[in-house]
């Protein structure tokens, strides 16, 4: 009796441990498996958010079919408390592997939550923003600002650390105002440039989406730099200068650089830039023969994305008057 009662034990615990194998398995088939949004969605993950309560709207938001399933994949890679705030996009099919990437430190926001704000601020004012923003993780952006000029921009971009600038309109039928990068005179119906897009393309055109800025010192306090590396490793160094000078810019990885500036003093919005090659990493000597924005930014693609650091500019002031 004992043999026959230990016999049918051996068998229910052999038949529990292949349950158990089996109900693995189909966890992890569900969990690693194409999931069941037939479109993309946009998901936030508030701030403060605990896995239990993502998983859960994402189950309500149709993007995982067992919250369950998910809450015990992120138990059992560690991943619960990698949760990100932010707007994310999920893509349709993905699976719940996939979407836990997406919303902890492996993925990258569609949106992230900015600081605002429209209208010109003092410069203690700028600094304060920009300070409340780095503690609470957020960009800032200022995107209203009729009247706004290059000015502004550079000191947003330095003391406001903006991720995103603009001023009121693309285009306006009005007069030059500096509310509209281009404008129409109506008693002549065509495109003209605003006088403040010849210096605020300096910026938009070179300085590119994804671009993180890195550190940028000039020896002359008559040159105000700012130095960016483009998501595809490229510098570029804007530089607002008050004065005619030559001068050259250091810790450059090696590449082929184009220089292109615009005077102050100057009508014309045109002008072809220079080209100047490093053969290895280190000074590009150049100048600009008035006050206005010199651009030196980086035209080959580097072989390898360079490491952000820290690029000085130095210079030496002209002596003969400016044309």
């Amino acid at each position: 009796m004992w043999r026959n009662i230990a016999s049918n034990a051996i068998t229910l615990l052999i038949l529990a441990v292949l349950g158990l194998a089996i109900l693995v398995g189909w966890g992890q088939r569900q969990f690693t498996g194409p999931g069941p949004l037939e479109e993309a969605i946009y998901f936030e993950v508030p701030r403060g958010a605990t896995i239990r309560t993502v998983s859960r709207d994402l189950t309500a938001a149709g993007a995982i079919s067992s919250d369950a399933i998910f809450r015990i994949g992120a138990d059992y890679t560690e991943m619960s408390d990698d949760l990100k705030f932010g707007t994310y996009e999920i893509p349709a099919g993905a699976s719940m592997e996939e979407i836990l990437a997406i919303v902890t430190k492996a993925g990258a926001a569609a949106f992230r939550y900015v600081a605002e704000y429209v209208i010109g601020v003092s410069e203690a004012n700028l600094r304060a923003i920009a300070a409340r923003a780095e503690q609470y993780g957020l960009q800032t952006a200022m995107l209203e600002h009729i009247g706004s000029g290059y000015e502004d921009l550079h000191q947003d971009l330095k003391i406001g650390r903006n991720s995103a600038w603009q001023q009121f309109t693309l285009g306006f039928c009005t007069g030059d105002n500096a509310a509209q990068y281009y404008w129409i005179d109506d008693n002549d119906p065509t495109v003209k440039m605003g006088k403040q897009t010849r210096f605020l393309r300096h910026y938009f055109r070179y300085i590119r989406r994804d671009a993180v800025r890195i550190e940028a010192i000039a020896s002359n306090p008559a040159f105000d730099p700012l130095a960016f590396v483009n998501a595809d490793g490229r510098y570029t160094a804007v530089v607002k200068t008050t004065t005619g000078a030559e001068f050259s810019v250091q810790s450059l990885p090696a590449g082929t650089y184009g220089v292109y500036y615009t005077l102050f003093n100057e009508t014309e919005t045109d002008r072809p830039d220079l080209e100047v090659t490093l053969t290895e990493a280190g000074s590009l000597r150049a100048a600009i023969p008035g006050a206005g924005l010199v651009t030196i930014y980086q035209k080959d693609l580097p072989s390898a994305a360079a490491p952000a650091g820290q690029t000085e500019a130095r210079s030496t002031p002209r002596k003969q008057p400016c044309p």
